[in-house]
């Protein structure tokens, strides 16, 4: 378990994007019944199970009975959250933009989405391990070539990340990734959950059969 590393010269947060217009769902996905909680639950506890202290989630659909969940169930010491009144526009990046904002105090920091609960809290440790020895500043998991989630970044990307336009780049947060060239690496895991998407009534099912088996 970690919360601080080096000796507290350097700290970790996490970050969860819970603002989607949940389309495919039908419902808010964050509060969508996973096992015996809710997605937004299980996405807390993976990142608490690999040491993530404080995390800040990023709401914007039915945001009031999100955070209004979230103040009932979990102490506002550990868990934060802002709404990204720009949620609609269907951009992950203006959630990320929205949320690294408010986490300025951690040098480092694990983005995640809310609709993949399956993670092992195992890979969040290769992540920070990877990242450690080989000093990017970003770096993603990789599932048999296919990229997945939670990415961790050095907080010093934070001007590049807010400054970043969609229409300059191309490709969204794909293309940021690519802007960063050598400076990320990706890192294949044995985790298929990180590439475990919940979008769908059938795909929750398969994601709770996955973690029941």
């Amino acid at each position: 378990m970690y919360s601080r590393i080096n000796n507290d010269e350097s700290s970790v947060g996490g970050l969860i994007l819970a603002a989607g217009l949940s389309t495919r769902m039908g419902q808010s996905k964050p509060l969508t019944k996973f096992l015996d909680k809710k997605l937004i639950d299980q996405t807390i506890k993976t990142m608490q199970e690999a040491g993530i202290d404080n995390i800040q989630i990023v709401t914007g659909f039915e945001h009031e009975r999100v955070e209004a969940y979230l103040q009932d169930n979990y102490s506002s010491d550990h868990i934060h959250t802002i709404w990204n009144p720009n949620y609609g526009n269907g951009s992950i990046l203006t959630s990320i933009k929205t949320g690294l904002a408010e986490l300025t105090d951690y040098e480092l920091v694990f983005i995640q989405l809310v609709d993949l609960p399956c993670i092992m809290s195992e890979t969040y440790q290769k992540l920070l391990e990877a990242m450690l020895v080989n000093g990017k500043k970003a770096v993603l998991p990789t599932v048999n070539g296919r990229r997945g989630h939670p990415a961790l970044i050095r907080m010093d990307l934070l001007a590049d990340i807010l400054a970043y336009e969609e229409s300059a780049g191309g490709g969204g947060l794909r293309g940021f990734w690519k802007q960063l060239g050598d400076a990320m690496m990706e890192l294949p895991v044995d985790d298929r959950g990180c590439i475990m998407d919940t979008d769908t009534k059938e795909q929750l099912q398969e994601a709770e059969n996955y973690m029941r088996y």
